[in-house]
């Protein structure tokens, strides 16, 4: 289940489009942030968020902590993870 290389570009445009969308959003007034502006934002994410569920990042379970490629995640006080 290799991703491909056109679902991996996929991730990256839309990735761009939305921080760009973001920074865009971010660089208006107050005034300017109407619900028009924020649907672009939000129309960005929805783009990304398709690309990488289709693009399926697929993980592997490892035992090998000490492996260079190991995500490890952690937990705060309030349950949270950050992945580090």
């Amino acid at each position: 289940d290799k991703v491909s290389q056109e679902e991996k570009q996929l991730v990256v445009t839309t990735k761009d489009a939305l921080d760009r969308a973001v920074a865009a959003y971010n660089a208006l007034t107050a005034q300017q942030q109407t619900q028009q502006e924020k649907e672009k934002v939000d129309k960005a994410q929805a783009a990304y968020n398709a690309a990488v569920i289709a693009a399926n990042n697929a993980f592997e379970w490892v035992a090998d902590k000490d492996n260079e490629n190991v995500v490890k995640l952690v937990s705060d006080a309030q349950g949270r993870f950050e992945i580090t």
